[in-house]
């Protein structure tokens, strides 16, 4: 197996993901119960989405089930644009429906799904060339003006 070594890390909550024009979306923050009672598009069991999910309800007396289950971001996204569905993703792939409005972002209870992140990774075996060290450095920069509106930046840099 590789030994993979972490470049930059960037806290990435999972959130619920509604439609604004939804009642759930009055909501400030969300429980398990809450999720298990609201009709959910997620992607499929292999997905970390759902392994997070099954881990967080391990010692309730409930599980959570979609309504639909897909393994395309645009249907999920479509879904809960027609408000059939809500949804659980990070922030960051919905930046412009989010800033938009056309989306609300609701916090989960769940130390699970709230302790997630998204890493820039390389192998350690692998010699990076001054241009991969460039375009690494401009992703992780992008990333972190992206998310500057919450405050948070890179939590790692090792580059």
């Amino acid at each position: 197996t590789a030994t993979l070594r972490r470049l930059y890390a960037f806290e990435q909550p999972l959130r619920a993901i509604v439609c604004k024009e939804r009642p759930l979306a009055k909501k400030h923050v969300m429980t398990l119960t809450d999720l298990a009672n609201t009709p959910l598009v997620l992607p499929g069991p292999k997905y970390r989405v759902r392994e997070l999910v099954t881990q967080a309800c391990k010692y309730e007396a409930f599980t959570i089930e979609p309504v639909v289950t897909a393994n395309s971001l645009q249907v999920i996204l479509d879904l809960v644009r027609a408000g059939i569905a809500s949804t659980l993703l990070p922030e960051l792939p919905l930046v412009s429906e989010l800033t938009s409005g056309l989306f609300k972002a609701i916090p989960l209870a769940c130390e699970a799904m709230n302790s997630t992140e998204m890493r820039i990774i390389v192998r350690t075996s692998r010699k990076l060339s001054p241009v991969s060290h460039a375009l690494i450095r401009h992703l992780a920069r992008a990333i972190s003006l992206m998310r500057r509106g919450d405050g948070r930046t890179a939590k790692s840099v090792v580059v």
